[in-house]
């Protein structure tokens, strides 16, 4: 263990790092004997004010504390804190190193770390598709140190507003190690839930425009009045299908790691340990009920994104399916408009035809040297006229032999030039 932990220190040289003016973190107080008047405070700072906020004990040996403190991340850019801050704060917090291992490698999951046995602290590590959480539990004085990391939200709806509106409304609850775990479980399911009803809504829009459902097998597809508006329509409903499995695979992730932290929680067993306190036990007791409820919960919800998940693949073969036959339609319509223009080239050739042997009597008698007023028609210079003519009739037939056949024939005699050398060996 000591070794990954060495390698942790390397990994962290790694990392890219950006100064803020500011920084966020909160905390929140309570007390080993009455939890009833538990405080939750924002703190908003500069480095130097930071600072003071993670090295600040607590005034008295029986408050219990929670201490967060909130990093952005850019997989590009790197972490938005200062390197040396955030060296200080994981020292502070007495973070596990091995832990910055497990962040580099992008570990999915919900994880507690084997205890060392120089030191009491309980580890956790978690990872979300949206955010890291990584905090230490010191059983001694029943106070958490926290780092929440998060990504940059595409569509804007940032998890940690959430999750810290969830830890201020269950702060009672804050001596307990699983606490963090307990608050991210409860942001998570209605979160899925939430995303759930909306890919549902997209998955029947699909279904009521291709018509390849159960829920609209009966009604008729509609009639395709412009062909390349219905391929770019196809190719969106391609893109929205995608789009979906891609979420329900992250929902997946929601429901496996929510699912990790509520056996956990489950399985904790503080209650039976003769040296907690009572505000940890009674915590302890009523997140096993509320995991109760959830721990099914999570199941069928995951059954449900399955569900879903089927249906999604099912339109994505559809509309699949529809653009290859628009691609075919397409073609079939290519072809019968070069077999039209065929035709009219057939009618061209065919009046040029017509046309030709006048014409070509025409020029011919219309030559100077025929003299069609005297006894003798054919003149004397009448010769000059086939010289030129024959040499560059034959010119343009080979011009034309050679555009046609130049590049079969270049092959050949490049086959022929090897087999000439293979034989001179």
């Amino acid at each position: 263990m000591n070794e990954l932990r060495a390698e942790a220190e390397r990994l962290l040289q790694s990392l890219s790092f950006e100064p803020k003016n500011q920084y966020e973190a909160f905390q929140i107080i309570s007390s080993q004997t009455n939890n009833a008047d538990t405080i939750f405070e924002d703190k908003t700072s500069n480095e130097a004010e930071l600072q003071a906020f993670i090295d600040c004990l607590p005034s008295h040996s029986d408050t219990i504390t929670l201490k967060l403190v909130r990093m952005h991340y850019h997989p590009i850019k790197g972490i938005k804190f200062s390197l040396s801050l955030f060296q200080r704060v994981w020292h502070s917090f007495r973070l596990d190193p091995y832990m910055i291992c497990m962040f580099c490698g992008n570990v999915p999951g919900f994880h507690q770390l084997p205890a060392s046995t120089s030191s009491p602290l309980q580890q956790f590590y978690l990872h979300q598709p949206e955010y890291w959480l990584l905090w230490s539990y010191d059983p001694s004085t029943l106070s958490t140190n926290a780092v929440f990391l998060s990504y940059p939200s595409p569509n804007g709806n940032a998890s940690y507003p959430a999750i810290r509106a969830r830890l201020e409304r269950h702060k009672a609850f804050v001596g307990h190690p699983l606490f963090l775990a307990l608050a991210t479980t409860l942001y998570a399911i209605p979160y899925v839930d939430s995303f759930l009803r909306e890919q549902q809504r997209r998955v029947l829009d699909i279904e009521r425009y291709t018509g390849f459902s159960h829920y609209y097998i009966d009604r008729p597809r509609l009639q395709v009045k412009d062909a390349g508006e219905e391929l770019d329509r196809l190719s969106d409903l391609s893109r929205s299908a995608s789009s979906i499995l891609v979420g329900l695979a992250d929902m997946v992730q929601h429901i496996h790691v929510s699912d990790a932290m509520a056996n956990a929680v489950l399985n904790s067993s503080l209650i039976e340990d003769a040296q907690s306190v009572g505000v940890v036990v009674s915590s302890e007791r009523e997140m096993k009920n509320i995991m109760s409820i959830l721990g099914p919960q999570l199941k069928e919800t995951h059954v449900a994104v399955e569900y879903l998940k089927e249906r999604a693949r099912n339109q994505l073969a559809v509309t699949f399916n529809l653009l290859s036959r628009g691609d075919a339609q397409a073609n079939i319509d290519l072809a019968k408009a070069a077999k039209l223009d065929s035709t009219s080239m057939k009618t061209i050739a065919i009046m040029t035809m017509g046309f030709l042997p006048a014409t070509f009597y025409a020029a011919l008698f219309a030559v100077p040297s025929l003299h069609w007023d005297q006894p003798s028609v054919i003149g004397n210079r009448f010769a000059v006229y086939w010289a030129f003519t024959i040499p560059t009739t034959l010119l343009v037939f080979a011009v034309w032999l050679g555009m046609m056949h130049g590049r079969e024939l270049w092959e050949k005699a490049k086959e022929r030039r090897g087999r000439a050398k293979t034989k001179s060996r």
